[in-house]
C-alpha cells in the first residue's frame, strides 16, 4: 500500500504492484503505456518503489512524461545496490542488506542482471541478531543464488555487543551454501577477494556496517583494475 494525500489533506491508501520489467543485456527497463524506459537501477524492489512514487507523484500532478523522464537518470540511494566501481566485465555493489529475506533478494536481484557472469556474494554478520548464535538458522540457504557466498564477522564485535561465541562450522552449518567462505580479519577477505580474476565476474558487498573498518572504494578500484589488466 502507498499513502496518498488528496486535495483535502486526507491520506488515503491505495494497493500498487511493481512496475512490469524486462532485463536486456545487463540492463533493466521498466514498462508502462506500451512505453519501454531505461533505467541506471534494477530489482525488484527498486521497481515496486518507483512504482508507489509515479502514484504519489502523479497525485500531485506531476506528468508521466517528466516522471520517465527523470527517474532514467536515478543512480538509487546510497548503499541500496550501490554501484562501487565497473567495467564492461565486472561490476562491484555495495547494499545495506543484512536481513536474511532482504540479502536473499538482493543477490537474485544481481544474479538475474547479469545471468552471464559469476556472483561472488560477501555478507558481513554486524547487527545483533545476525551475530545472535540462535538466528543464523534464519539465513538458510538465503545466499544460494551466488556462485560463492562470503560471510565476515569479527570476533571483537561479538565480544563489544558480549555476545555467544559462534565459529565458522556453526556458519557453515546454518547457511548451507556449496561453497560458502567464512572470514573473521578483513586483511584475510581483501586478499581473498584480489585473488580472483574479475572479468565475468560481479562482487556484491552487504552489511550495516563497514566489514571492520575495509576501504570498501579503494577496495573496489583495485578488483576493477586487476580485471581490466
Amino acid at each position: 500500500l502507498v499513502g496518498i494525500v488528496n486535495e483535502f489533506s486526507e491520506l488515503k491508501s491505495k494497493e500498487y504492484d511493481a512496475f512490469d520489467s524486462k532485463i536486456d543485456n545487463g540492463k533493466s527497463f521498466i514498462k508502462l503505456n506500451e512505453k519501454e524506459i531505461p533505467l541506471r537501477i534494477f530489482g525488484i524492489h527498486n521497481f515496486e518503489n518507483l512504482k508507489a512514487a509515479f502514484l504519489i507523484c502523479e497525485s500531485l500532478g506531476i506528468s508521466e512524461t517528466e516522471f520517465l523522464e527523470k527517474i532514467q537518470s536515478f543512480k538509487g540511494a546510497a548503499k541500496r545496490l550501490q554501484v562501487l566501481g565497473k567495467s564492461d566485465r565486472a561490476a562491484i555493489f555495495q547494499d545495506f542488506a543484512h536481513a536474511p529475506s532482504k540479502v536473499k533478494a538482493t543477490i537474485k536481484a544481481t544474479k538475474d542482471q547479469f545471468p552471464d557472469r559469476k556472483l561472488i556474494a560477501c555478507l558481513e554478520l554486524h547487527t545483533f541478531s545476525s551475530l545472535s548464535k540462535h538466528f543464523l538458522k534464519e539465513y538458510h540457504k538465503s545466499m544460494e543464488a551466488a556462485d560463492q557466498a562470503i560471510v565476515f564477522y569479527s570476533e571483537h564485535t561479538l565480544k563489544m555487543k558480549k555476545l555467544q561465541p559462534i565459529s565458522p562450522s556453526d556458519i557453515q552449518n546454518e547457511f548451507a551454501h556449496n561453497d560458502l567462505k567464512v572470514f573473521t580479519d578483513n586483511k584475510t577477505l581483501e586478499a581473498h577477494l584480489k585473488a580472483f580474476d574479475w572479468k565475468d565476474q560481479n562482487l556484491l558487498l552487504m552489511s550495516s556496517g563497514t566489514f571492520n573498518g575495509l576501504a570498501l572504494k579503494s577496495l573496489s578500484e583495485s578488483l576493477i583494475s586487476l580485471g581490466i589488466n
